[in-house]
């Protein structure tokens, strides 16, 4: 029996920042994620594809920016 699938993780990956929040105007905290999407089969070999580092509100919740990723 094969197995396949795949899904979408996000990981908070760094402490908060404060910025300015274009979307409600205010200071807010924002927490710097990671976005992966995943594939597996059979349950033993995966493999990760389109990583994306971004930062998000903590307040009002809008994709903010993408930061570059990290070295």
């Amino acid at each position: 029996m094969i197995l396949i699938g795949q899904q979408e993780r996000v990981m908070v990956v760094g402490p908060t920042e404060a910025h300015h929040c274009l979307r409600c105007q205010t200071e807010t905290e924002f927490a710097p994620q990671l976005r992966y999407k995943m594939a597996r089969i059979d349950l033993l070999f995966g493999l990760t594809y389109h990583r994306r580092y971004e930062t998000r509100s903590g307040r009002c919740r809008p994709w903010s920016a993408q930061i570059p990723p990290a070295p």
